[in-house]
């Protein structure tokens, strides 16, 4: 085996280490949903009277009674979100394991042929950067915006954490037992968050380094920084409509106006949206470019040429 495989399956296991702690965190915040589902609906069959508020001195929650059709159809929304999220889970990872598959192909190729890799460089980058962009859409982004929400719906005054405090009747006695669900919820959105950004970092950093290669200059120190900010951009530009629903669901909760977080994260929902919008409007001027380019006659251009 040549260097050059050996770093590539260094590299292949990285990838299938990352994209699993992606992967894990995300299913660990749909398992941690999916037992508080099972929860709010036990409570909805069974026969216990709705209307009692056994919370009301934990500060954090609302004073007044609550309304039992308000909460069903809050549940029935959660559920809604939560299946949506199995739904994105799926998917991604039916494209994780066929990103694997590809990129084992090129390691068993590059193990019968060693210059394979660098005889055939666009094309993994465009493999690479193809699936990277899959599974920002499928899993990253819809995943993440969906784990906020979720996360959302359970805070606040007339979040269904309280709710669900109150209909514990025996266990969930004081805020301390209430604060400790709040936390591990948080707890596990956060790692989630920390595994999103870790993943994106890495994608935008190497193919932006491997995209960036030239055979002419060896500048491989400004690739390298370049690849850095292209890296933390593009983490910014996968957070935003996440960012977005922090600061437009949770941070409106009369509980979190008051969050350290908030100014923060309006910052860089901020510097994200300009971001997106740059992409869109290149999105759009390139294949109008190219459209132009390719009409453009080649005998005009000859013309100009001997000219």
């Amino acid at each position: 085996m040549t260097i050059d495989v050996k770093g590539l399956v260094r590299e292949y296991l990285l990838i299938f280490i990352l994209y699993t702690l992606d992967l894990g965190t995300e299913f660990a915040v749909y398992t941690e949903n999916l037992k508080a589902r099972t929860r709010y609906e036990k409570w909805l069959k069974s026969d216990y009277t709705y209307q009692l508020n056994r919370t009301t001195g934990f500060g954090i929650c609302q004073s007044s009674n609550w309304d039992k059709k308000d909460y069903q159809d809050k549940v029935g929304l959660y559920g809604r979100l939560l299946d949506t999220y199995l739904f994105f889970l799926v998917i991604s990872g039916a494209i994780f394991l066929c990103y694997l598959l590809a990129y084992l192909w090129f390691v068993l190729r590059s193990w019968h042929r060693a210059q394979y890799i660098e005889e055939n460089r666009d094309h993994v980058v465009r493999v690479k950067f193809a699936f990277g962009f899959l599974l920002s859409f499928a899993l990253d982004i819809p995943g993440s915006c969906l784990a906020v929400i979720l996360y959302s719906i359970r805070q606040g005054e007339r979040g269904l954490h309280c709710w669900d405090c109150a209909q514990d009747v025996g266990k969930c006695v004081n805020k301390h037992e209430l604060e400790e669900n709040i936390y591990f919820s948080r707890v596990v959105i956060v790692v989630m968050m920390f595994a999103l950004v870790i993943v994106s970092a890495w994608k935008g950093i190497t193919t932006f380094y491997r995209w960036s290669k030239t055979d002419k200059v060896d500048c491989w120190q400004i690739r390298g920084c370049v690849a850095l900010f292209v890296g933390v951009f593009y983490v910014v530009i996968v957070l935003t409509p996440s960012l977005g629903v922090f600061k437009y669901e949770l941070f409106m909760l009369p509980s979190e106006k008051a969050n350290v977080f908030a100014q923060f994260t309006d910052s860089l929902f901020m510097i994200g949206l300009l971001g997106w919008i740059i992409f869109l409007v290149v999105g759009c001027c390139f294949p109008i470019i190219k459209c132009i380019r390719i009409g453009s006659s080649p005998i005009i251009s000859n013309k100009k040429t001997n000219v």
